[in-house]
């Protein structure tokens, strides 16, 4: 198993068991911010690279890029018409290879049915009522598409998360958007669906966490201990029972730099994410100078997980999280992670 890192360097391969020295490294893509695998070939790995300024990132005029070979070599599918975006998710269907979807800064939502040689715009969410209220992002930017999910229950539905827009969902491959944003805070970074109930959905953002059990007519915000509201990732199990992950922070990115950074704290619900609590990080640096960027589950090992941090930390869970560890701690800002077999 091997575990592949978007930095803002460029892409990192690394073997869990001999983590602190990186088997690959790849300066370009760079910086790679988000990362998605083709359901049915997991060598088939897509690369989403933008420019925070907050951060310090400073991209090429590559936005998307795909590996074919398990991230060992890339090779530029920017689509035409929009180098002048940067990348801010990628997902791929869990049902159909090659079924591509791509989130650009300027609020666009980009498809493609043949793993990356043509896109197409998805116009319905050019055309949803509420785009001329979407807020500025982090530090004054466009409103951008900034988590896109499949429903596991229904894999025909797809949900589309705009930072400072909210939460929109599509339905059996239409192009028409429906908003789910009553009682949510449109500053959204990261969207899950449980895999038990396609009704129960959960939303990190800028003011908290959020959960909805039907289908996001409503939301209602779920307290995190610690007083953390800045909230970016979200992971929804099925293995441990019930299980969901999230991290929150003090601030936007802009703190993170700071002296003491992000003051970052790991949370996991074993309720179905009713309730939370800080999981423990078995390290002296612990609230989390770094922001925990994105969790991930390691398909063949449940019990597995991987948090990456803005502060170049990835760390590990091998007890279904209720501790997590550090692998290695030298990596430049890591933002995405995915688990290649």
């Amino acid at each position: 198993m091997l575990l592949c890192v978007g930095s803002s360097k460029g892409i990192v391969l690394l073997d869990p068991e001999r983590a602190r020295v990186p088997l690959m490294v790849h300066a370009d893509p760079a910086p790679v911010w988000c990362l998605a695998a083709d359901c049915f070939d997991r060598n088939l790995i897509y690369a989403g690279s933008n420019e925070c300024v907050a951060l310090g990132n400073a991209r090429t005029m590559r936005t998307l890029s795909r590996s074919r070979d398990g991230g060992k070599s890339w090779e530029d599918i920017t689509p035409r018409g929009s180098v002048d975006e940067d990348v801010w998710a990628i997902a791929a269907s869990p049902s159909e290879p090659g079924w591509l979807l791509v989130g650009t800064s300027r609020g666009r939502l980009l498809r493609s049915y043949d793993a990356g040689q043509t896109f197409e715009e998805c116009l319905g969410l050019r055309d949803v009522r509420s785009r001329l209220r979407w807020e500025p992002g982090c530090a004054g930017s466009a409103p951008r598409v900034r988590a896109i999910v499949f429903d596991p229950s229904q894999p025909e539905v797809f949900y589309v998360a705009v930072e400072g827009g909210g939460v929109f969902r599509s339905r059996e491959g239409s192009d028409s958007f429906e908003p789910l944003n009553n009682g949510l805070n449109l500053d959204v970074h990261s969207i899950a669906v449980s895999p038990y109930d396609s009704n129960v959905l959960y939303a990190a953002t800028g003011a908290g966490f959020y959960r909805s059990t039907n289908g996001g007519r409503l939301w209602s915000p779920v307290l995190l201990e610690c007083v953390r509201s800045y909230a970016v990732p979200t992971l929804a199990t099925n293995q441990p029972v019930g299980a969901v992950f999230t991290a929150a922070g003090f601030g936007p990115p802009q703190t993170w730099i700071r002296e003491g950074g992000a003051r970052a704290r790991l949370f996991r619900s074993v309720d179905g994410a009713q309730s939370f609590q800080a999981v423990t990080v078995e390290l002296e640096e612990d609230p989390l100078h770094g922001m925990v960027m994105t969790i991930v589950q390691n398909p063949a090992r449940p019990d597995e997980f991987f948090a990456t941090t803005s502060r170049g930390m990835v760390l590990r869970s091998q007890d279904g999280g209720e501790t997590f560890t550090s692998l290695t701690a030298n990596l430049p800002p890591a933002y995405s992670a995915l688990v290649l077999a």
